[in-house]
């Protein structure tokens, strides 16, 4: 009898153990943004002076609700893009929002993608397709896997000479990312972020686990290369994100490790600046967490009643229409923000937003969650080995 309150316990625990990350998280964004971004980056938009106690009160209760929301989860592949859409996409929001004169809009639009995840959790069959395996422990396709990533990153090596080292210490990452754009991407455009995302975070781990240092060396200079080239700090984010989950491990183990290394590099952050006063590490989590955010509301603000209906889409234009030749992020980054060579690029959702307004976010976040159960249904292993 006592065995089992004991197991039943354990397990009561263990269920609350992603909800109690994911709130420590929304915790130390909080502590980040009050104690660290809003004092050094102030003069950006990152200020506190709209805060009240009713705004930072609906903000705790809905991070703290989808958090606990996470428990409920009848499998772990959903729990952990769940888990990551609420770090990388609704937390930074509601933030925000609690902060700035932020639109309580825009943190419910946040709300729709996690939202549409635990529906699609709830509903699905479990019914997959059959998988196909390949390994880079097969030299064959060791070899055959490494040319075609050269050949992806060949468009990349006419940019060679754009390279400033000093990004990696973000000086220079607007004058950077200016001149790359300036040059015309073309079909470079196309490769950048399945590299940075997948290929090279890929190549990384997949070296580490088979000892393969020419793996290893080209997965590193590749993410660190990407993001030289184009001054996206978000390429070094979401690779090193995407290194942590095609790591070992199920995707429970996937979803802690990550969350931890969140509250990780939070931490650091807050003592940096607090001990010795640095904000690099700051710098970073504003730049990947808190400006979708602001950015998200400078879009809402113009494109409110000015939606593009999809009429700034390359597809559009490839269909012979140039009624806006304007290219958008560059145009809200010089016109809107006033910085000249700013590319203030956003995701889907905010794309969504732009071209239909509220019903586009609610087509981006079905489309995104299509797209997820979709992995699902290919029955990638979680292991990744």
């Amino acid at each position: 009898m006592h065995s089992l309150d004991f197991r039943a316990k354990r397990g009561f625990a263990k269920r609350l153990a992603v909800p109690g990350l994911l709130v420590s998280v929304y915790c130390l964004f909080v502590l980040n943004y009050v104690f660290v971004i809003s004092e050094v980056f102030g003069y950006a938009g990152f200020t506190k002076d709209h805060v009240t106690s009713g705004k930072l009160l609906l903000s705790a209760m809905l991070s703290a609700a989808l958090s606990l929301l996470a428990s409920f989860f009848r499998e772990d592949y959903y729990r952990l893009i769940y888990s990551t859409s609420l770090v990388l996409l609704f937390f930074g929001q509601a933030v925000h929002y609690a902060f700035t004169d932020t639109p309580f809009l825009l943190t419910a639009y946040m709300m729709l993608p996690p939202i549409v995840l635990f529906v699609i959790d709830k509903t699905d069959s479990g019914r997959v397709f059959r998988r196909t395996t390949v390994s880079l422990r097969d030299p064959r396709f060791r070899v055959v896997f490494v040319l075609v990533v050269l050949g992806l990153a060949s468009p990349l090596l006419r940019f060679i000479r754009l390279i400033d080292l000093r990004n990696l210490f973000l000086v220079n990452v607007y004058e950077t990312r200016r001149l790359f754009f300036e040059h015309g991407l073309g079909i470079a455009g196309y490769v950048i972020s399945p590299l940075a995302r997948v290929v090279f975070p890929f190549l990384l781990v997949s070296g580490a686990k088979s000892d393969k240092k020419v793996l290893i060396a080209l997965g590193i200079l590749g993410v660190i290369g990407l993001y030289l080239l184009g001054g996206a700090v978000k390429s070094l984010f979401f690779g090193l994100m995407a290194a942590v989950f095609f790591m070992g491990g199920d995707f429970g183990h996937k979803e802690r490790r990550f969350l931890m290394s969140i509250l990780l590099a939070n931490l650091v952050g807050l003592l940096a600046y607090t001990l010795y006063g640095i904000s690099l590490v700051g710098d970073y989590i504003r730049r990947v967490f808190f400006v979708p955010a602001y950015l998200f509301n400078v879009y809402f603000s113009y494109y409110s009643g000015n939606h593009t209906l999809f009429t700034h889409s390359k597809l559009y234009t490839m269909l012979g229409s140039t009624d806006r030749s304007v290219f958008i992020p560059q145009f809200v980054g010089e016109s809107l923000l006033g910085q000249r060579g700013l590319i203030a690029n956003v995701g889907i959702f905010v794309e969504g937003f732009v071209s239909f307004g509220t019903f586009g976010v609610f087509v981006a976040a079905m489309l995104f969650g299509i797209f997820i159960k979709l992995m699902r249904k290919l029955d990638i292993d979680s292991k990744m080995q």
